[in-house]
């Protein structure tokens, strides 16, 4: 899981299961940590952001037929979807002791 801080780096999502996909476990490492990199600089993602990460990434893998890259981008949505919530959940954690300590120095 990825902390609040960003740090960490366990794979969130399992391997896309298909029997079509080209990708090692240390490749989906590769791009998970390039689209976990991407998300901290923007929270939009689109099929075609995905389509040149893979290419720019990994330029020798041709992605044959719509079941591969619809497992791709599948996979790539969902783990843009989790750093979104573990994001939130953290921040929701956060703010109540933030106030707590705000206001305890205001009484100061």
């Amino acid at each position: 899981m990825m902390k609040a801080s960003g740090h960490g780096h366990e794979i969130i999502q399992e391997k896309p299961t298909s029997r079509f996909c080209k990708f090692s476990d240390n490749e989906l490492g590769v791009l998970q940590l390039h689209l976990k990199c991407l998300f901290f600089r923007t929270r939009v993602i689109n099929n075609q952001i995905i389509n040149e990460l893979v290419r720019s990434l990994f330029p020798n893998i041709e992605m044959n037929g719509m079941s591969d890259l619809a497992t791709l981008h599948m996979w790539a949505l969902r783990s843009y979807r989790d750093y979104n919530m573990i994001i939130r959940r953290e921040l929701r954690n956060l703010v109540p002791e933030f106030i707590r300590k705000y206001r305890y120095l205001r009484l100061l």
